[in-house]
């Protein structure tokens, strides 16, 4: 069966760790796949390095459509003649393998939740998008139940959509030794309290939550260290805060390749997302036994179960919930036990990179039947 992944990224996201994850464990002797993406993307050599074939495509970066990639696209579509095309928030590669010649079947991954109370819920705007969507993909992979329930808000047809909920390959587990010589680099001593917010630094994150419970937490125990890893837009509005703040408690490295590493010296994974599909590193910090707090937005709430492996909090009262809850499982032992137990529990019954590649296959295998 030849699989052709499309996806725009020209950075390493969640899409790109998604398909990466994908590209290791699928059966190469059952599909032949090939990855269409962007001139210049970093996932070019890390395809590169698992062995898969991959071909560079004009005007694909970073946008969901483009006239020029649908014709670019439209031309490898005839000449490579897949059975399947797998889109990764590319509405090029959908547009261009249903007007393609022949029978291709189109899968589109929905990687991303939004709210859906817009112009798209109403009619005749969510009736316009479901036709459309639902010309457009013979089926739709949903990463957790919340994305599913955005799309069946506006207007996609639920038999279309297969909920595959996220999975990740459990990251290194390091000794005390090693734990210690990384908190060592960033400064942070043997007995600090370690919480960390892994993820871009981007409005729908909530990190001036974050940064505010931060406050809170400071004034309440000095014991903890907060630490956000990541890059983006914005980056020097946060600083600008904790700064205006005055704030001594939150380390900000920036991108940070081996990520595992900070997921290994946490304490407690923190999520403010105001928007929030299902995160990989609440996944990954989950393997290795850490638990989370999180806003009870998206997808949050069915990857961390309150009271089981992590602590849901109101986003309503984003930052003063966030604190009370942060120090709440710092300063009781048991609670904290109990929900670190629970993250290693709940893990490999779901959350599994082996069990999410295992049913994207069978979906793929299904859409051809």
């Amino acid at each position: 069966m030849k699989i052709i992944q499309v996806i725009s990224d020209t950075n390493i996201g969640g899409a790109g760790v998604y398909l990466l994850t994908v590209l290791k464990l699928y059966n190469r002797s059952k599909f032949d796949m090939e990855v269409f993406l962007p001139h210049g993307s970093k996932l070019e050599g890390e395809i590169a390095k698992l062995g898969v074939k991959y071909t560079c495509v004009n005007h694909l970066a970073e946008k969901s459509f483009d006239l020029r990639a649908v014709r670019e696209l439209g031309k490898l579509f005839a000449e490579k003649k897949p059975d399947i095309v797998s889109s990764h928030a590319s509405l090029s590669a959908r547009v261009a393998a249903r007007l393609a010649p022949g029978k291709i079947n189109i899968i589109f991954t929905k990687h991303c939740v939004f709210n859906s109370s817009g112009l798209l819920s109403y009619f005749p705007f969510k009736q316009v998008n479901g036709a459309l969507n639902n010309w457009l993909s013979d089926k739709i992979i949903a990463v957790s139940p919340a994305a599913k329930s955005i799309m069946t808000a506006v207007g996609i047809k639920e038999a279309k959509i297969a909920v595959v909920d996220n999975g990740v390959l459990a990251p290194p587990v390091l000794t005390g030794d090693e734990k210690l010589k990384i908190r060592e680099r960033y400064g942070i001593g043997r007995d600090k309290f370690v919480v960390a917010l892994i993820g871009r630094l981007a409005e729908v994150k909530g990190h001036k939550y974050a940064v505010e419970c931060a406050k809170i937490c400071e004034k309440a125990d000095g014991g903890i260290v907060f630490i956000f890893a990541g890059t983006g837009e914005l980056e020097a509005e946060i600083k600008k805060q904790i700064k205006e703040l005055n704030l001594n408690n939150i380390l900000m490295p920036g991108f940070v390749k081996d990520v595992w590493e900070i997921e290994n010296i946490m304490d407690l994974q923190i999520n403010s997302s105001l928007s929030e599909a299902a995160s990989l590193s609440l996944l990954e910090g989950m393997s290795l036994g850490k638990p989370a707090v999180v806003s009870d937005c998206g997808g949050n709430p069915s990857v961390i179960k309150n009271g089981v492996n992590g602590i849901v909090f109101p986003a309503a009262d984003a930052a003063q919930a966030l604190a009370d809850s942060v120090l709440a499982v710092k300063r009781d032992k048991n609670l904290y036990e109990k929900l670190a137990q629970g993250a290693l529990s709940v893990f490999p019954e779901k959350f599994t990179a082996e069990k999410m590649v295992k049913r994207i296959c069978e979906v793929y295998e299904n859409a051809v039947m």
